[in-house]
């Protein structure tokens, strides 16, 4: 791509309600939140917070295409620097090597490669994640990148409950009315879901299992994870429940730590 300028590149605007954009860019601007908190630690990975915080993500990835995406739409992160660690001139030289055309070219070994999750109008960095920041903050509306998408399901497709655990409202999601999902707690999820339009009840159905047996399959299924996933984030995202074949407790897992600590929150 040698030559080209941005403007040969296509932008890739999700087309989404003005609802769902605005709170897409809120969970990008929350992530930056957290980001700053936690320095000068590492931050977190962006892929590994979306799998965190957004429940029924694919782990199907389309083919990667070039164009231009929002930056107030990319979830990055900036863990290697930020970008007022930087002098002047090298702040120049790297927005200037982000802004070229040759990082969205296949071909590019140093290309910025970024998810899309097409229906809520939100794009993940893979690579050139740490450049996200440096280039909304110089004012750059748009990142060249190579763009795969990444499905998420229908609105219709999902339901949200809330149920108390040791007096903490909490949400659970099930897909298809099989599939539960118990991801980390995000205010700004619950409000992108909000706008995507996933419906809310107060109550757990009593047409699917009871509450404490789906988590007892959600702590039993937590447990058999290799060990060097169990201290990852994402972890939870590998944690989907079967409600169709959940059964109470067996013996081993009432005596687990995941299920005492359960059965006491459900207690209240």
């Amino acid at each position: 791509m040698n030559g080209l300028s941005q403007t040969d590149l296509p932008i890739f605007e999700p087309q989404v309600n003005p609802c769902v954009r605005a709170a897409a860019a809120r969970l990008v601007a929350f992530k930056h939140v957290m980001d700053d908190a936690l320095a000068p630690t590492p931050t977190i990975n962006p892929i590994e917070f979306v799998r965190s915080v957004i429940p029924f993500l694919s782990r199907e990835i389309g083919p990667g295409k070039p164009g231009l995406v929002p930056s107030e739409l990319v979830i990055g992160e900036s863990s290697k620097f930020r970008p007022e660690d930087l002098c002047a001139e090298e702040r120049q030289a790297r927005r200037a090597s982000a802004l070229s055309p040759s990082m969205a070219d296949p071909a590019n070994r140093d290309r910025a490669e970024y998810w899309s999750i097409v229906n809520l109008g939100l794009f993940v960095a893979h690579e050139g994640k740490h450049r996200v920041r440096l280039l909304r903050e110089s004012g750059d509306a748009l990142i060249p990148a190579l763009v795969s998408e990444i499905g998420y399901p229908d609105p219709s497709r999902i339901s949200r409950y809330a149920a108390y655990l040791a007096d903490r409202r909490t949400l659970f999601y099930v897909l298809d009315g099989r599939w539960m999902s118990w991801p980390a707690p995000c205010d700004a999820v619950s409000c992108l879901l909000d706008a995507y339009d996933v419906p809310l009840a107060n109550d757990w159905p009593a047409s699917l299992p009871a509450l404490g047996v789906a988590l007892a399959a959600f702590s039993s299924t937590y447990e058999r994870l290799p060990a060097q996933r169990a201290g990852q984030l994402a972890t939870r995202d590998r944690c989907l429940v079967d409600l169709n074949a959940c059964e109470g407790p067996t013996p081993h897992e009432v005596r687990s730590p995941w299920w005492r600590q359960i059965a006491h929150a459900m207690k209240g």
